[in-house]
């Protein structure tokens, strides 16, 4: 059922978005399973409304796991191709839990690099996790990827990354989740700044 409910949920969206044109600047993230990076149907169902209307993909980020890219890196690379002509924007998350090689990363032209929650929750006590971050963070920068990082919850936290320079920051310390007709939040275009 999840490629159906995905295809419900960016057809809503975006009607959503064409019926609020002051949220059309907003920044939109939705995360995609296996399933649907299988369902040959979903980047038709992205591109038709993006074309039929005065929308601009740009403001529209589909986020795939990390386990998913080393798994299946073929089916990733031909998704994210399908929709990039589109202005669609795309992020790994769950970056640090595996070796993502930086070949792979390359093909996939991904804009966002989430590191994973698991490192996140760590580092201010783990050197190694500390580490990780700072090489992601660093790795990502070098290839002209912004990155995000997943779940935090700390003012201190978010001191730490915004002196590692991390470009974003998610998590209840950032915000906690609200209705779409009260989400405010814009990126620097896009999610909260670290």
């Amino acid at each position: 059922m999840l490629p159906a409910l995905d295809r419900w949920v960016v057809q809503h969206l975006l009607n959503w978005v064409s019926d609020h044109p002051a949220r059309q600047k907003t920044f939109y993230s939705i995360y995609l399973p296996s399933a649907t990076l299988s369902d040959p149907g979903f980047p038709e169902v992205v591109r038709e409304p993006l074309r039929s209307r005065p929308l601009n993909g740009n403001h529209l980020c589909f986020e795939l796991a990390e386990t998913e890219a080393l798994s299946r890196p073929a089916k990733v690379v031909k998704f994210i191709g399908q929709l990039k002509p589109d202005d669609c924007l795309f992020a790994l998350s769950g970056i640090g839990l595996a070796l993502l090689s930086v070949d792979l990363l390359k093909r996939m032209r991904v804009d966002y690099l989430k590191i994973s929650s698991d490192i996140i929750l760590s580092f201010l006590r783990d050197p190694a996790d500390l580490a990780k971050v700072t090489a992601i963070n660093r790795m990502a920068h070098t290839m002209g990827i912004c990155t995000i990082a997943e779940f935090v919850e700390s003012e201190q936290t978010l001191a730490k990354l915004r002196e590692l320079q991390v470009d974003f920051a998610q998590g209840f310390g950032i915000s906690r989740p609200r209705p779409l007709d009260e989400s405010t939040r814009t990126m620097r275009g896009q999610p909260g700044p670290a």
